[in-house]
């Protein structure tokens, strides 16, 4: 009787305590412990042990919800006709793929222009793939009569936040000068996201009608933040994708991080940011980038000898070669203690010395602010994460915030305001000329909170902004997404009605 005692006993300890410290145990491993000078106290605090189990449960349950859906999307991606879909087309400076979907109706000798939705899928900014979301696109295609574009952008580690949005916007420049071709419209574009995907289209909106809107530099430059983008993009011959000496993945024969290379977020310094010399100087907080590896750092101190000659021709700027570049970065990490829960991580140093090569842009292949601005009728964002500083609160309760991507891929806790279209937006101190937006999120969803929908929309408001919310009753996460793949889902009417709603009324 006793030995039945103690082994219950101990059952119920190894499954109430043991098996949940094993899995933050391994979660750490797996993503990264957090950069804090007591990290192993922090990942093993009993609460956040426990609200970490939670969100495993909850993926799980998610995951075995919507195992024959993945089978069918699976199955659809592998199987469908060249007809129906194009796939794995190159885009941009980061050679990432793109898929287009055409609608059944598109007949090979079809002169009709057909309008274009750009679907940005979500994955914590960490994840991903256009792969998955075949069927989902095909759906969209056939139900609203117009040509889908799903495209790979950078996720963390590989990329940072302006690497993804780049991506973003070189893929609206890819469909501006391709999708005709494909009797698409290049002038109708709706950009659609879910989660973190909405988020990467709001950043993009929001870089694209910056200047629209009476504003200098770049929507990056917002916050108090010691960061300063050289180049703004389709402006300047951007001095980006430098090689990087040093423990580089490239020396490895590895990708090379992308990170800072972005053409977007970056504006052109007036001097008011230099050392006198014409020498840009700035300082990043490593506390979220692998320092020592091949991460061409957006903060540099840049010297460059040889000569960029500017002109203008129709608001289109051409630059010569840029000869040898040579930039040393030299970062003196730091943060400041609030709380101790986001900003107490450990300071570094590192050096990265690029050396001299030789780059050359052509504006041939980049598009205008003007044109892009001029395609995007409508930006729809679904369960989307518009204030960082506001979801890392929230990830913090449901103990993920150290193993998300999310503050990583945005340079840490201190640069959350800049990268949050709620807080870019509450800058503007005038009326904003922006496309249509609509704001899409579930009264259930526990990975997103409603909140985040709700500030972004409140702020669009008072920006005078064209912008409505749409709440979905007892939806979640991922439902308002995954739904959309097959008619038969619960909510799949329900959002497709959105989207369709909105197509008509820009696209008329």
């Amino acid at each position: 009787m006793v030995a039945a005692i103690v082994k219950v006993a101990a059952l119920a300890v190894s499954s109430t305590v043991v098996l949940p410290y094993i899995a933050a145990m391994i979660c750490n491993l797996a993503y990264g412990w957090p950069r804090v000078p007591n990290k192993y106290r922090r990942a093993f605090n009993p609460k956040k042990v426990y609200a970490l189990n939670i969100c495993i449960i909850q993926s799980m349950m998610t995951s075995l919800r919507y195992a024959t859906l993945y089978f069918q999307w699976k199955a659809y991606y592998k199987t469908a006709p060249s007809t129906e879909i194009m796939k794995d087309r190159t885009y941009g400076c980061r050679n990432q793929k793109l898929d287009l979907y055409f609608p059944k109706s598109r007949k090979i000798d079809d002169e009709r222009q057909f309008p274009v939705i750009m679907f940005a899928y979500g994955g914590a900014w960490g994840s991903g793939n256009k792969n998955m979301y075949g069927l989902l696109c095909s759906t969209i295609a056939n139900k609203l009569d117009v040509i889908v574009c799903c495209a790979n952008h950078s996720t963390y580690p590989k990329g940072h936040i302006d690497d993804m949005v780049q991506d973003l916007v070189e893929c609206l420049g890819w469909l501006r000068e391709n999708v005709e071709h494909y009797n698409g419209d290049k002038n109708k574009i709706i950009l659609l996201g879910h989660s973190s995907g909405a988020h990467l289209c709001a950043m993009t909106t929001l870089e694209i009608f910056y200047h629209m809107n009476g504003n200098r530099g770049s929507v990056s430059q917002l916050s108090t933040s010691p960061l300063y983008f050289r180049d703004r993009h389709f402006a300047f011959t951007p001095l980006t994708n430098l090689p990087v000496s040093g423990n580089s993945d490239s020396d490895n024969g590895k990708d090379r991080h992308s990170s800072g290379s972005s053409n977007s977020f970056q504006v052109i310094d007036d001097g008011n940011n230099s050392n006198g010399n014409g020498d840009f100087t700035r300082s990043i907080s490593s506390d979220y980038v692998d320092v020592g590896t091949s991460v061409s750092a957006p903060d540099m101190t840049s010297s460059a000898s040889g000569t960029i000659s500017e002109a203008t021709n129709s608001g289109k700027v051409e630059s010569e070669m840029v000869k040898k570049v040579e930039v040393v970065k030299q970062a003196g990490i730091s943060a400041d203690n609030d709380d101790g829960d986001e900003s107490d991580y450990e300071s570094d140093e590192s050096v990265v010395t690029v050396k001299e090569g030789e780059m050359t842009t052509s504006m041939e292949t980049q598009q205008s602010m003007v044109d892009l601005r001029n395609s995007i009728k409508a930006v729809i964002g679904l369960a989307g994460v518009y204030h960082i500083g506001d979801h890392y609160k929230h990830e913090s309760m449901r103990g993920v915030e150290d193993i998300s991507s999310m503050a990583r891929a945005m340079y840490g806790p201190e640069h959350f305001d800049r990268f949050s279209p709620t807080h870019i937006v509450s800058t503007f101190t005038k009326s904003v000329r922006l496309p249509k937006i609509i704001v899409v999120h579930g009264t259930e969803d526990y990975v997103v909170p409603i909140t985040s929908a709700n500030r972004f929309v409140d702020e669009l408001k008072r920006a005078d902004a064209d912008v409505k919310l749409r709440i979905i009753p007892s939806c979640d996460h991922y439902e308002i997404c995954l739904d959309l793949m097959k008619s038969d889902r619960h909510f799949h009417s329900y959002v497709m009605s959105i989207i369709e709603d909105t197509a008509e009324e820009v696209f008329s």
